[in-house]
């Protein structure tokens, strides 16, 4: 690099001057827009977008709207190429940083014109044939028992053959244990990951093995190896399961999944308590698809109830099995488990005694009951007599009440059949299931046409559950930018051609609401997704291109709006890309820091590797955890895989501290402030550290130091042995789990249990329902990530050190195992 680009001592600032100064860096004076200059210490081999980049990240400038120019000594000045380094350039004397000129007006009504095309033709819910209609089928609740899932996912595998999809290439240990299957390996990743990891994750297959050996990098195949007992207690078996991914095929697509095998039963999870009874049998799918009843049902603004179709000469198929019995009678032996005997009072007082199984519909007893007692059906309904309960929903199997709610006495009463799930159809075709649910209707399943009509188009329907369900699941069945264009339609919304007075008078009263709506949303999905935005510059300039035109608007409450969406937008790119570009630079040109490990308290370390490793977890978008299962590729999940690749630093990092101490009291030493570290990560609730230290501690060069383990006090030896217990992964890492339901944030999750739940929910369920899109399983994986992201919500209140900040950011670390060994030979033959 020529001299000219450094800058005279008396011009450098005291707090730079002061800076010890590494090779290749030089002083650079920049001048920025609003005319002042600085200087800044910069690497002088990084290209110019990177120094772009840092200039940003320290001024609070967005590097995509500006530019670099050269100045040279001679006078010259040049626009500087983005890929080029800056020792490229001879006799720079200093850089400018240009503001991008804004598109001209011309250049976006031109952009915009040609999105606004395309535009969605509104009719009137009358002349789309809309119909509403409540029905008893029961609604395929989404499983998330792993003990069922895994049994669906085998079965898929062992019915169909796995497509073969491009496998993401790295040779991360995280990979393996947080998103691979095993026999994705390359024999050159095989070898380059540990032989061995602690006993309590795995048993090594060498019977002579350390006891504090943990894993064993298992080559097998890919098949899922959860068990499936029911059994609490622990065989010695169980005790020492590996690590092993899933690769179960799932609608044609071999999909990566998250998953350790671990021991006895799954701990029960979070679900909708809707129906845990039996499936109906096909025939009585079948007659409940096609039964409809009237309904007075308040469902959506703008649907119609049309007149109902009643059950003339309805099939009995389904009351066959129900009796009418005499009073007292009792079932026989063995029958308690299929059929119960409940008593229907009807109108007149008269109570009558059936024996009905258990998987019927309180619908069939009400069909059993008027049939054998010359009553009329449609005019009737059955209620209970407890004010305190809820009312009785005629789409429910009979155990729920008897087995469940402990009721076997019902009422027969003039009035309206309650029932939870409603279809809406438009023509003959289903375009969306509702059901209520604890007193709130919830969308169960619908194509994404309705799901999006039901976001844009109709109003108060939700108390925002469904936007946030929706705007953080879409991409599981529509890409970010179609998914705006379909909102854009929206906005843009025309009457049909030859529209009938009805659809002028929809389309007056929706076009402005609609509009808003669609504003609203998207403003929503800018402030808690700009993800999306920031990982396509299409996407943000369809972005742009709306809010002019939004702002173009006649109506006068749309200017407001659209300016606090600017100023929104301009807020989110300063701190994405700002934050983004700043790792991207600090991982590609910063070195290994030397180790301060010796200089460091255990309370010290514990604190900053807290710090840092929360900043990593904090800065995951929701969006990327359900990336990780619904995409292929790593650029939707970049904080993802910081935040994965930072096990692989601190699980190597231990390591490479201990070998790297020849002389056997400061390895001793080292060992202990590392064990004591972990003690710290696990009082303060950074389960993630603990994991990756521990495994650390285990691997066959540091197992292997006898001298070393003995040389610890017995107090230290006894707490690494209770830090084991904790990652224990028996009875489906029970130990692990109680300590993180007695934590209470700020928390670091060890991430793999979450992402397992993600994908077994994922693969064993349906993506669709009757041909719609279950958006009862995007839910249940939206609460699922929810759930993850609740644990950063409050951070550490520790003072951050900016030295050890640097060093346990980039240790120093050896991820060869061959040149581990040889360490280890070094520290004790």
């Amino acid at each position: 690099m020529t001299a000219d680009l450094r800058t005279s001592a008396s011009e450098i600032p005291r707090e730079i001057s002061n800076t010890s100064q590494k090779e290749n860096e030089v002083y650079l004076r920049v001048h920025l827009p609003n005319d002042n200059t600085t200087v800044l210490l910069v690497d002088a081999t990084m290209a110019i977008w990177e120094i772009l980049n840092v200039i940003a990240v320290k001024k609070e400038l967005i590097p995509s709207q500006h530019n670099l120019h050269i100045l040279f000594t001679d006078g010259r000045e040049e626009a500087a190429d983005p890929d080029r380094s800056l020792n490229s350039y001879s006799n720079v004397d200093r850089v400018k940083v240009l503001k991008k000129a804004p598109p001209s007006n011309q250049a976006k009504q031109s952009k915009v014109s040609l999105t606004a095309k395309r535009a969605l033709v509104v009719t009137a819910p009358s002349s789309r044939q809309q119909n509403v209609r409540v029905t008893a089928q029961e609604f395929p609740k989404t499983v998330t028992d792993h003990r069922v899932l895994s049994q669906k996912i085998a079965a898929t595998e062992s019915s169909s053959d796995s497509a073969s999809t491009k496998k993401k290439s790295s040779k991360s240990l995280s990979v393996i244990w947080f998103k691979r299957s095993n026999s994705e390996l390359s024999v050159d990743e095989a070898s380059a990951a540990p032989t061995s990891v602690p006993s309590n994750l795995t048993q090594s297959s060498d019977a002579g093995a350390d006891s504090r050996s943990i894993c064993t990098v298992d080559s097998e195949g890919s098949k899922s190896q959860l068990a499936a007992g029911d059994d609490e207690s622990t065989s010695e078996q169980d005790r020492h399961m590996p690590l092993e991914g899933v690769s179960p095929s799932v609608d044609g697509r071999s999909m990566r999944s998250i998953s350790f095998r671990m021991g006895s039963r799954e701990s029960s999870l979070s679900t909708i308590d809707r129906a845990s009874m039996d499936s109906p049998t096909r025939d009585q799918d079948e007659r409940h698809r096609k039964r409809a009843v009237s309904a007075t049902s308040s469902l959506h603004s703008g649907s119609v109830m049309k007149k109902s179709i009643y059950r003339n000469g309805r099939s009995r198929s389904n009351t066959d099995s129900i009796i009418t019995v005499k009073q007292g009678e009792k079932l026989a032996g063995g029958e308690e488990e299929k059929f119960a005997i409940v008593f229907v009072t009807m109108p007149n007082f008269r109570s009558v005694t059936v024996k009905a199984p258990l998987e019927c519909y309180m619908d069939d007893i009400l069909d059993h009951v008027c049939e054998k007692n010359n009553m009329d059906y449609d005019r009737y309904t059955l209620k209970l007599n407890d004010p305190k309960k809820p009312p009785l929903e005629m789409d429910r199997q009979l155990s729920h009440y008897v087995n469940e709610q402990k009721i076997t006495e019902f009422f027969m009463a003039p009035g309206q059949k309650l029932y939870r799930t409603q279809c809406i159809s438009e023509g003959d075709k289903d375009v969306m299931i509702l059901q209520v649910i604890q007193g709130k209707t919830q969308v169960m399943a619908g194509t994404a046409e309705k799901l999006i009509d039901r976001l844009t188009l109709e109003h108060d329907q939700d108390d925002g559950s469904f936007l946030d369900t929706i705007m953080l699941t879409f991409r599981s069945f529509m890409e970010p930018f179609d998914f705006f264009q379909q909102l854009f339609d929206r906005y843009n919304s025309v009457l049909p051609p030859d529209p009938t007075p009805e659809d002028i008078d929809y389309f007056n009263k929706m076009k402005v609401p609609t509009q808003m709506r669609v504003l609203a949303v998207v403003q929503w999905w800018a402030e808690n997704h700009w993800h999306d935005f920031a990982m396509s510059s299409d996407l943000a300039n369809a972005l742009e291109d709306f809010v002019y035109l939004a702002s173009e608007n006649e109506k006068a409450e749309f200017k407001p709006k659209c300016e606090e969406l600017l100023h929104l937008m301009d807020k989110q790119k300063r701190e994405y890309e700002a934050k983004y570009s700043f790792y991207k630079t600090v991982e590609k040109k910063s070195k290994s820091i030397e180790s301060m490990l010796l200089q460091l308290t255990p309370e010290e370390l514990s604190q900053q590797l807290c710090l840092h490793n929360f900043k990593l977890f904090n800065n995951i978008h929701p969006i990327e955890f359900l990336h990780q299962i619904w995409r292929t590729d790593e650029e939707g999940t970049p904080y993802l895989n910081f935040f994965i690749e930072r096990f692989d630093k601190e699980y190597y990092w231990v390591a490479t501290e201990i070998l790297s101490q020849k002389d056997l009291k400061k390895r001793i030493t080292v060992l202990k402030t590392i064990i004591l570290a972990a003690k710290g990560c696990q009082e303060n609730n950074n389960f993630f550290s603990l994991f990756a230290i521990i495994a650390g501690l285990s691997i066959t060069p540091i197992s292997r130091l006898k001298k070393t383990w003995e040389g610890l006090p017995d107090k230290v030896k006894a707490t690494h042995a209770d830090l084991e217990k904790i990652i224990d992964p028996s009875r489906n890492m029970k130990n692990y789990k109680d300590a993180l339901a007695a934590a209470s944030p700020p928390i670091i999750p060890f991430l793999p249990i979450y992402l397992k739940d993600l994908t077994f929910i994922n693969d064993g369920n349906p993506s669709n329902v009757e041909g719609m899109i279950n958006f009862d399983k995007l839910r249940m994986m939206g609460n699922r990530v929810k759930d993850i992201t609740s644990f950063a919500k409050v951070g550490y209140k520790f003072e951050p050190n900016p030295a050890i900040q640097n060093y346990v950011g980039k240790p120093p670390i050896e991820k060869k195992l061959a040149v581990l060994k040889e360490m280890s030979n070094e520290c004790e033959k």
